[in-house]
C-alpha cells in the first residue's frame, strides 16, 4: 500500500469541512493554506516507513520516534467542554498536519499551554491539537484518527 507523504503544503485549500470543527475555526491570511494554482505540489510516495498515518487518507502525518511523554505518558484521555471524549498521543512534530487557527487559552488540556487545530494536510481531517507554551510546542493526536503504518504492511 502507497502511502504519502506531505512536505509541503503548497496544493492545499481551505476545505469548508475544517469550518465544523467545534465552530471556532477562522480564515484568515496567515492560516490560510496556500492556493493550489500558485505553487506546484510536492508530495513523496513513501513505502515502508514507519509512522502514523491519517485514517481517512493515508497521508504519514509523523513518524513512531516523534512520540513522547507529556506530564509522565505519551497517551491522555480528554473530555472537551462539549463532552467528548479524545484519547490523544503526543508527538514532537507532525509534519503532515496543517496547523489552523488562532492561539487558544481557554480550556487547554495541558496548563500554561494554549492550543490551536492540527488538520491533515492533504484531506483536511481534525486529528488533534498543536499546543504551545514559550519555546516549547508539541502536538495531541487523536489516536482513533490516526493508523500505525506497519498495520498496513
Amino acid at each position: 500500500m502507497n502511502l504519502k507523504y506531505v512536505k509541503t503544503l503548497d496544493a492545499i485549500k481551505f476545505s469548508p469541512i475544517a469550518d465544523s470543527v467545534a465552530g471556532l475555526l477562522q480564515r484568515d491570511t496567515k492560516n490560510s493554506a496556500p492556493d493550489s494554482k500558485s505553487k506546484s505540489h510536492s508530495e513523496t510516495v513513501l513505502e515502508n516507513e514507519s509512522g502514523y498515518c491519517c485514517a481517512n487518507c493515508l497521508t504519514l502525518i509523523t513518524r513512531i520516534d516523534n512520540a513522547f511523554n507529556k506530564l509522565g505518558q505519551h497517551q491522555h484521555l480528554f473530555v472537551n467542554p462539549q463532552g467528548y471524549e479524545f484519547l490523544i498521543g503526543c508527538f514532537s512534530e507532525a509534519g503532515g498536519c496543517w496547523n489552523t487557527g488562532d492561539w487558544v487559552s481557554e480550556h487547554s488540556w495541558f496548563p500554561g499551554y494554549l492550543w490551536r487545530y492540527s488538520l491533515c494536510a492533504a484531506c483536511q481531517s481534525h486529528l488533534g491539537w498543536q499546543f504551545r507554551c514559550d519555546n516549547d510546542s508539541f502536538f495531541g493526536l487523536i489516536s482513533a484518527r490516526l493508523v500505525n503504518t506497519e498495520k498496513l504492511h
